[in-house]
């Protein structure tokens, strides 16, 4: 559960679950927007209501300085009545056990995202299904 995030490589996106699904999509996105870009530019705010993703979002930042001190203000701050926190494996207290099951969390996602590949290669196409990216995966 909290191991995710110790093998996480720092990035230019975020990644925050256990966001309340009851706000509307654009207000969500509005409202991330408003509170992160304050840490520095933002490229996207990625907040869907699809079954598998609602309650999560990914925020892009233009360089990883303004993602890293997004992330470090944020710890602990009340969004929507759920504090943001970040949780390291590497911290003894942070453990199954002891962290609660619905606590919100805030940390770099695992991949880059594709407005952080469009950036850094300009013919960067994304695939257009998950077939799509298994397959340029292996390419």
């Amino acid at each position: 559960m909290a191991s995710s995030s110790s093998a996480t490589q720092p990035n230019t996106t975020l990644y925050i679950n256990n966001l309340n699904d009851q706000i509307n999509k654009e207000e969500l996105r509005r409202q991330l927007y408003a509170l992160f870009t304050t840490h520095g530019k933002i490229i996207d705010v990625v907040a869907l209501k699809t079954a598998k993703m609602r309650g999560q979002a990914f925020l892009v930042f233009t360089d990883l300085a303004s993602a890293t001190a997004a992330l470090r203000a944020c710890n602990g701050m009340v969004f929507y009545d759920k504090p943001m926190v970040r949780v390291l494996a590497s911290d003894p207290s942070a453990s199954e056990f002891t962290v609660p099951t619905r606590v919100q969390r805030i940390q770099y996602a695992k991949t880059k995202s594709f407005a952080t590949q469009r950036r850094e290669d300009p013919y960067f196409v994304p695939p257009t299904s998950a077939f799509g990216r298994a397959a340029a995966e292996l390419a």
